[in-house]
């Protein structure tokens, strides 16, 4: 997996899903996320066709003990409020995300780790939109990585409506990077033991 990186039990925020490390990272220093991760087995003799890269489709959440200080490496000592999709509170779905969104939340693209965090009033949610995810499909293709995956496909936006981009926004940015370009390699491999 290369995603849930980081969470809700830490008590900093930090992008989740990220691709590189990021400068205010308090834990897993440098180690976590994805590149990291994927380049580490691979190194370790994993060939790189096989390694598949994990998308999330869901924001990490916490409650920012100073909303005024929103950087990676905050302080926040809970997870975030309850969402539709958890109600113990702590992550929300990408759906979830477009409408806090629209409802005046502000989104930051993080250029160095690749990944976007919103932030509302004290809510901290990182997380995977269109253009974070595009970057990662152009990586994972020039590193000659297998593919990606996804988890979960209800947590997109499934009708198309709390993001206003059509249904699967996300799922669309993948396919439209990858299109049908690990198709011919999936039919060609073969499974060893």
């Amino acid at each position: 997996m290369s995603y849930d990186l980081h969470g809700s039990w830490e008590k900093n925020v930090d992008l989740h899903g990220k691709l590189h490390p990021t400068k205010g990272e308090v834990s897993g220093i440098g180690i976590f996320n994805t590149e990291f991760a994927a380049d580490y087995w691979a190194s370790k003799g994993m060939p790189k066709q096989k390694i598949i890269i994990g998308i999330p489709m869901y924001a990490q959440g916490w409650t920012l003990d100073n909303p005024s200080e929103t950087a990676i490496g905050a302080a926040a000592s809970r997870p975030s409020s309850a969402s539709k999709t958890n109600p113990a509170g702590g992550t929300a779905s990408y759906w979830e995300i477009c409408k806090y969104l629209k409802e005046g939340g502000k989104e930051t693209i993080h250029q160095e780790g690749v990944g976007a965090y919103m932030v509302k009033g004290d809510q901290w949610y990182g997380y995977d939109n269109e253009e974070t995810i595009r970057i990662k499909m152009k990586w994972l293709k020039e590193k000659g990585y297998g593919g990606a995956f996804i988890w979960a496909l209800d947590f997109d936006d499934f009708t198309g409506k709390s993001c206003g981009k059509g249904p699967y926004p996300l799922l669309n940015a993948i396919s439209s990077e990858l299109g049908n370009s690990f198709i011919f390699w999936m039919k060609n491999s073969t499974i060893s033991s």
